[in-house]
C-alpha cells in the first residue's frame, strides 16, 4: 500500500526514508520501504487508538493475530505474573480488588499488553494456597525442634473496631533465637480468660506443641494474666511459666510513679508536653513553622521527625 494510501501515516511523522516517528509516545520506529514495522508498533503499543482495517490488515494478519491474542492464563509466563500480583497482596498488604483498580490495570497494560488480568477470586484462592503451604511448612519445621518452645500472646483492636489475638512462637535453632507467629485470629467472644486459654490451647495442639509449651509471656491485664495459668505446658511441668511482659510493667511503674510524686511534678511535666504536641497536632500552620525552624538547626544530610502524642497502655 502507498504512503499516502496507508492508515499508519495517520499516526507517524516520516523523519527520512529510513524511520518515522509515533505521535503517541514518540518513538522513532525504523522502516524498509513499508509501513509493517509502523504497523506492528501501533498494534502492540496503541490497539487502544489504532485497529487495522480488514483491507489494511491482509498483509498482516499473522503479525496482528500474534500480538493481539490474549496470554492464556495457564501458560508458564501468565502463571508467573498472577503469582506476582498475589505476592503484592502478601508482602504489600493489598486487597484483592486491587485487579479491578484503575492504575494497576493501567499498568499491566502497558507492562503486558497480551496479559489477561485475572478476577479477584483467582488471586485469592492463591493467597489462600500460600496461607496452607505456609502453616504446613512450619509445622514441619516445629516437629523437628528436640527443645520445648515459649510463647507471647497479645489481644489487639483494628482501626474497624475488629478485636484480634495474635499467638508467636519462639525457640532456638541453632543456638540462634527464633520467632514465627502461629496464628492471628478474630476474637468473637467475650475476653475473658477461660476464653483466651482455651484460644492459646488450641493453636498449640493444632501445630502440634502442646505440651511443650515452657514459658508463656504477655501483658499485665488481670484476664490474660489468669489466662496465662490455664496453658498447657511440658510433660514435666503441666503448667507453663506464667510471665508478665517486662517493658509493659516498667511501663505501668513509671506511670504509677510519675502520679504519685510529691506535687505531682512529672504528670504536670507530661500533662503540658501533651498539651504542646496537642497544638501542633490541631495547627498546619504552627506544625509548618516547626518543619521550617528544624531544617534550619538540623543539617541538609538529616530530616526531622515530627511530634508524638503518648499513648498510655
Amino acid at each position: 500500500m502507498s504512503r499516502r494510501g496507508s492508515d499508519v501515516w495517520n499516526h507517524f511523522v516520516a523523519e527520512n526514508q529510513t524511520s518515522a516517528k509515533c505521535k503517541h509516545c514518540d518513538a522513532t520506529i525504523r522502516r524498509h520501504g513499508n509501513t509493517t514495522n509502523l504497523r506492528e508498533h501501533l498494534i502492540r503499543r496503541h490497539s487502544n487508538v489504532y485497529q487495522p482495517t480488514a483491507s489494511t490488515s491482509a498483509g498482516c494478519s499473522s503479525v496482528t493475530s500474534f500480538f493481539q491474542k490474549k496470554i492464556d492464563l495457564s501458560g508458564g509466563k501468565a502463571k508467573e505474573i498472577t503469582a506476582h500480583i498475589a505476592n503484592v497482596c502478601v508482602k504489600d498488604l493489598r486487597s484483592f480488588s486491587i485487579v479491578k483498580d484503575t492504575g494497576f490495570r493501567n499498568l499491566i497494560a502497558h507492562a503486558w499488553p497480551t496479559y489477561q488480568i485475572p478476577k479477584r477470586e483467582t488471586i485469592r484462592q492463591l493467597v489462600m494456597l500460600r496461607h496452607t503451604a505456609g502453616i504446613q511448612t512450619l509445622k514441619s519445621e516445629l516437629e523437628k525442634l528436640k527443645s520445648d518452645i515459649s510463647i507471647t500472646t497479645d489481644g489487639w483492636t483494628s482501626m474497624a473496631q475488629d478485636s484480634y489475638c495474635t499467638i508467636t512462637v519462639h525457640f532456638l535453632r541453632e543456638w540462634e533465637m527464633t520467632c514465627k507467629v502461629l496464628a492471628t485470629r478474630a476474637s468473637l467472644d467475650r475476653h475473658t480468660a477461660v476464653n483466651l486459654a482455651a484460644e492459646v490451647n488450641n493453636t498449640m495442639k493444632e501445630f502440634g506443641l502442646e505440651h511443650r509449651v515452657f514459658a508463656c509471656i504477655h501483658d499485665n491485664a488481670a484476664n490474660v494474666n489468669l489466662a496465662g495459668q490455664m496453658i498447657n505446658g511440658t510433660k514435666d511441668r503441666p503448667i507453663a511459666f506464667n510471665i508478665d511482659c517486662a517493658a509493659h510493667s516498667l511501663n505501668l511503674s513509671i506511670g504509677d510513679a510519675m502520679k504519685k510524686g510529691v506535687d505531682q511534678p512529672f504528670e504536670n511535666m507530661v500533662a503540658a508536653a501533651r498539651r504542646l504536641v496537642g497544638h501542633f497536632k490541631m495547627s498546619s500552620l504552627a506544625t509548618n513553622g516547626l518543619r521550617t525552624k528544624v531544617k534550619e538547626m538540623l543539617s541538609s544530610e538529616h530530616h526531622g521527625k515530627g511530634l508524638i502524642q503518648d499513648v498510655s497502655t
